[in-house]
């Protein structure tokens, strides 16, 4: 029995990807070409054996235990196997039903689709199965398929090791390389080795929670909210801006009379600046007078449900501050540089935030710029609960 076993799963009898040459065989007659022609055989018996494996590959892989092993087994195997095998279409067919199963058991996690599921679709449609793919490409978005325990079974180590050294190879290194740089404060090339270890060891507790963190950290895109004892201050790089109730609007009212989308801020050019209404069950004053839509003046006090904001038109951008209890401040630019204060004061020492072209939050040092009790030298991305401090002010990143 063990002699069987290790004939079956030698390497040995596994298909290669060279190709095998047909053996010789005598010229069919016309009678017999006729005869293949009309039933649909391109090949003879014996060139059909040439293109399949001395054994049936499904044998190897159902020979591998439940889990991402035996998926990663079809995967390799069906990139080996030429689409003319014998034992093509029925492997593919074979993959998707496995991975459908583990799909309705809330067992494949979502790092894992472009990892299986997509080779299960290019081998369905090698195989001439579009219908088969077609289902594939139309399940619902895949993060409904959030594990419910992780799958990994007692057998196989509680380690990715046992299911594909070289991917768990790979995928430590990249964690490995996310401490070090993470110690060095490079975030920005840290998180991209996270996000390659990710990518190489889906559904690995450890590198997925370290995701999941991180990603929970990042400001919005272009907009990076400060705060400072009572002091509250947004800075938004763009074009538009919304004014309203919406958790996403740069300018945000916290009163549940206010609507989602009350009002449109837009830059128009230097030094000019448009206020639109959205919403016309509420009226907005400049400075007592009924606004009716136009170019915004220097400065000028915006009232709405009560509510009372100085603005101020810089060189830079848009200053509108809350008036009232809590000092709140929004400093909208189209330009991706703005200094903290918005307005310069000889006392303060200013503070440089710049946006990269995916909106993530980045501070420029200055003089003697700390960022969390640590002087920093270079432009450092900037993540939720960070302290950012020099001789004269000191902020925290709100955490989104």
């Amino acid at each position: 029995m063990e002699k069987e076993e290790s004939a079956i799963l030698s390497p040995v009898n596994l298909p290669v990807g060279e190709p095998v040459e047909p053996p010789q065989e005598e010229t069919p007659s016309f009678l017999e070409r006729a005869l293949r022609l009309f039933v649909g055989e391109t090949r003879s018996p014996q060139q059909e054996m040439a293109f399949a494996p001395a054994v049936d590959p499904m044998r190897a892989i159902l020979a591998i235990p439940d889990g991402i092993g035996r998926l990663e087994a079809f995967k390799e195997m069906l990139q080996r196997l030429s689409p003319e095998s014998i034992y093509f279409r029925g492997m593919s067919l074979s993959f998707r039903k496995y991975v459908m199963e583990l799909l309705e058991k809330s067992q494949l996690p979502p790092a894992s689709v472009a990892h299986h599921l997509q080779p299960c679709i290019e081998a369905l449609q090698r195989a001439g199965l579009h219908a088969d793919a077609q289902l594939l490409l139309e399940l619902p978005p895949f993060d409904v398929y959030a594990p419910h325990q992780l799958y990994l079974n007692a057998h196989e180590k509680a380690d990715l090791e046992a299911i594909d050294e070289e991917i768990a190879f790979n995928a430590k290194i990249a964690f490995r390389s996310f401490e070090l740089e993470m110690l060095k404060n490079n975030r920005e090339k840290a998180l991209r080795h996270l996000s390659e270890a990710v990518r190489a060891a889906p559904g690995h507790p450890e590198y997925q929670a370290a995701h999941q963190y991180h990603r929970a950290l990042r400001p919005k895109p272009f907009q990076l909210t400060l705060t400072k004892n009572q002091d509250r201050a947004t800075l938004c790089a763009g074009r538009q801006f919304l004014w309203g109730r919406d958790d996403k609007a740069h300018l945000n009212l916290r009163d549940p009379r206010c609507p989602r989308e009350l009002a449109l801020i837009s830059c128009t050019g230097a030094r000019r600046w448009t206020l639109t209404r959205l919403d016309k069950t509420h009226e907005i004053y400049l400075d007592n007078a009924l606004w009716h839509g136009d170019q915004l003046p220097p400065e000028g006090t915006l009232q709405v449900l009560g509510h009372r904001y100085r603005i101020t038109v810089l060189e830079t951008g848009l200053h509108v501050r809350l008036e009232g209890d809590v000092e709140e401040s929004v400093f909208m630019s189209p330009v991706s540089i703005m200094p903290v204060p918005a307005t310069p004061m000889e006392t303060l020492m200013p503070l440089n935030f710049t946006f990269d072209d995916a909106g993530q939050a980045f501070l420029l040092p200055t003089e003697k710029t700390r960022l969390n009790d640590e002087e920093i030298g270079r432009k450092t991305l900037l993540l939720g609960r960070d302290r950012i401090a020099n001789p004269s002010q000191s902020w925290d990143v709100e955490n989104p």
